[in-house]
């Protein structure tokens, strides 16, 4: 069996393989890419109603 044969005979199943591989990597980035979006947007609220907090304590504070 030649080089070529062998690759010819080996290339289909290894590209395959590497799609399949492709295709859970894009899946996994997908659902990590939205569970960061997701801790930014907590943070960014949380971070917010810290500073709605210290300014509504400083107004009670001055009233």
């Amino acid at each position: 069996q030649t080089a070529a044969e062998y690759v010819k005979s080996r290339l289909p199943e290894a590209l395959k393989q590497h799609l399949q591989d492709y295709e859970k990597d894009k899946e996994n980035s997908v659902l990590s890419y939205q569970t960061i979006l997701e801790q930014q947007i907590l943070s960014i609220d949380r971070e917010m109603l810290e500073k709605l907090t210290v300014s509504y304590d400083e107004a009670e504070d001055e009233g």
